[in-house]
């Protein structure tokens, strides 16, 4: 028995409903490619939003996900678990 991989074209249903803008509450997001939150150690020191963060960030949302999270972050300094862990005010 062969296998074969399925093929996806652009104009596929799948891929179409992938690129088309979608609304989450009040907002229009563009289409429906998500960045998920990932540890990315760019806070600075001090665990607040560095420029470093931004363009990260930044260069995510300018390559095509439509819907960008941040990283996970800290509620209290205590729970800071590393260097560079974002934290929240």
């Amino acid at each position: 028995m062969q296998l074969n991989a399925p093929t996806v074209r652009p104009e596929s249903d799948v891929l179409s409903a992938l690129l088309q803008p979608i609304q989450v509450g009040g907002v229009t997001a563009p289409n429906r490619v998500v960045l998920c939150p990932m540890t990315s150690c760019f806070a600075d020191e001090d665990g607040f939003v560095s420029d470093r963060m931004i363009a990260f960030l930044e260069a995510r949302a300018r390559g095509g996900a439509g819907i960008v999270m941040t990283e996970g972050a800290a509620v209290h300094s205590v729970g800071r678990g590393w260097k560079h862990h974002f934290k929240h005010l």
